[in-house]
């Protein structure tokens, strides 16, 4: 009879675990849905401040739940082996279920900490930014007065002509200096908005990506490859296009317009001087052909294609 009403409390036992098991993994789905939101909501910038704190937050309520379940799951071995025995099946699931659950849990907090540093370093790294950005201040302030003073400098290399070269070079030390100024303003200010997933524009007031710029960038005094136009117009030859940069023609080409052939495609223009041109002409065909042709001075050679 003893026996008998054992395995009876044990079965009454094992529903109870059972139903509370089920409530816990219910709200683990709940949890997982939340995870999944934050995610989509940082996209790209899955590694910001924002995005580690909000993440940490779910993680640290799935890793109190995961506990809870854990500790539930111990509860329901005990009964199992008091009531069936160490050696009996319904034991043997409960232990399997509860290494699960442990090994889970390891991977939870593993993860959290992984957060954790990542979190540490980004904060860091923004406090760097910051000291930087303190430091352009300083800068652009020593600038502003040197600025300031330009005026009454140019005044004088009027009235002192012997005068007027050590003004103008001095002038040209002020406005290199504005240069140097922007330009580590320009980088703190980048480095920031990838830290703190926002965007920076410049002559753009509504920047899409963390430096979003409109005009040429240069790099050692020459432009960067970059798209010059979208749609080049059908009253433009290609003879004039000597800017270095990607030109897109969206519709047939007239004839005598200098295109390699009359179809629409893609113009690349590699150039380090007025001098020396390279033009190369991707057609949008079945298949894709590419033409390249070369200036030098004012003479441009024939198309070649590849």
């Amino acid at each position: 009879m003893a026996d008998s009403f054992g395995i009876k409390l044990g079965v009454e036992g094992e529903k109870e675990f059972k139903s509370t098991l089920s409530d816990i993994n219910l709200s683990f789905k709940v949890l997982g849905s939340e995870m999944k939101l934050v995610q989509s909501q940082f996209g790209k910038n899955y590694s910001s401040v924002e995005s580690l704190t909000s993440r940490n937050e779910v993680l640290n309520r799935q890793i109190e739940k995961q506990k809870e379940k854990i500790a539930t799951l111990k509860s329901a071995l005990d009964n199992a082996s008091s009531s069936f025995g160490e050696n009996d099946r319904q034991t043997h699931n409960w232990q399997i279920q509860l290494n699960n659950a442990e090994t889970t849990l390891n991977g939870m907090e593993r993860e959290l900490g992984s957060n954790n540093s990542a979190l540490e370093q980004a904060k860091t790294d923004i406090e760097g930014t910051e000291k930087s950005l303190g430091k352009v201040d300083g800068r652009l302030d020593d600038t502003a007065e040197s600025a300031d003073d330009m005026g009454n400098e140019i005044k004088d290399a009027g009235d002192k002509a012997d005068k007027s070269k050590e003004r103008f070079s001095k002038l040209g030390s002020v406005l290199k200096g504005v240069g140097v100024a922007m330009g580590a303003v320009v980088t703190a200010a980048a480095a920031t908005a990838v830290k703190l997933g926002k965007e920076v524009g410049i002559n753009n007031p509504n920047p899409q990506s963390a430096l979003d710029v409109t005009g040429e960038i240069h790099m050692n005094g020459f432009p960067v490859m970059g798209i010059i136009q979208t749609s080049v117009e059908d009253d433009v030859r290609l003879n004039s296009l000597t800017t270095q940069g990607i030109y897109f023609r969206r519709r047939v080409p007239q004839e005598n317009m200098n295109y390699p052939a009359l179809v629409f495609g893609m113009l690349e223009v590699f150039s380090c001087s007025t001098n020396l041109v390279i033009q190369r002409y991707t057609a949008r065909d079945t298949p894709f052909d590419v033409y390249i042709r070369s200036k030098v001075n004012s003479s441009w050679s024939k198309w070649v294609k590849k």
